[in-house]
């Protein structure tokens, strides 16, 4: 069973990930919301913070934060940089389980997009890449991309609300590379599949005036 603190975490990042920039949280009202004592929901705010998802001003408490173009950019490429590490090393070496479930993040991703839920679409998306990182078994490297997909996700969440099958028929391309055993041409669509979210992201910005 999750300790007090990891189940704090996990429903405060839902939480912060969904709020606007700028959005104030209280660890008292966070622990009464979430019928948790003081110091977990402490924890769970202080991990937040060290994952780039929430500003602590001292003495003040926990702010989402505030994300600009240049600094959606810079994840990004901290996450193609991974991907473009990881996935030459770990397609090769796919077993029909891994394909499997990453076939079932995208039947749930398919069902989300055709009933209209953006972020449980979104959520699947990450999942999906998150399990191929997830196979070079390198805790470090699993960690640090888990992280900038999540302040990716919340610094763009209020951009790009219209869901969009795109992102899906990028990865079913990418799949069906897999099955034919086109390892380097299935890296580069994901390659192009990225560029295709980070120009989505800047069509966003310019929409909405940032």
């Amino acid at each position: 069973m999750a300790s007090l603190s990891e189940q704090a975490y996990r429903k405060l990042k839902d939480m912060v990930i969904e709020a606007p920039p700028g959005t104030f949280f209280s660890v008292r009202k966070c622990a009464e919301e979430l019928e948790l004592s003081y110091t977990p929901t402490r924890e769970a705010l202080l991990r937040l913070h060290s994952e780039g998802l929430l500003n602590l001003i001292p003495k003040v408490g926990f702010f989402t934060a505030q994300m600009n173009l240049r600094d959606i950019t810079d994840i990004h490429q901290s996450r193609e940089c991974i991907e473009k590490y990881v996935l030459p090393i770990v397609l090769p070496h796919l077993k029909q389980e891994d394909k499997d479930i990453l076939y079932s993040f995208l039947e749930e991703q398919k069902q989300a997009l055709e009933a209209g839920d953006s972020n449980l679409s979104s959520e699947k998306d990450v999942e999906f890449h998150c399990y191929l990182i997830d196979l070079l078994n390198n805790k470090r490297i699993s960690d640090f991309y888990r992280s900038i997909r999540s302040q990716y996700r919340a610094g763009t969440n209020n951009l790009v609300k219209k869901s969009t099958m795109v992102p899906l028929e990028e990865h079913k391309k990418f799949m069906r590379l897999i099955e034919e055993g086109r390892y380097e041409e299935a890296v580069r669509v994901m390659e192009e599949h990225g560029r295709n979210a980070i120009q989505r992201m800047r069509e966003g910005f310019v929409r909405i005036g940032c």
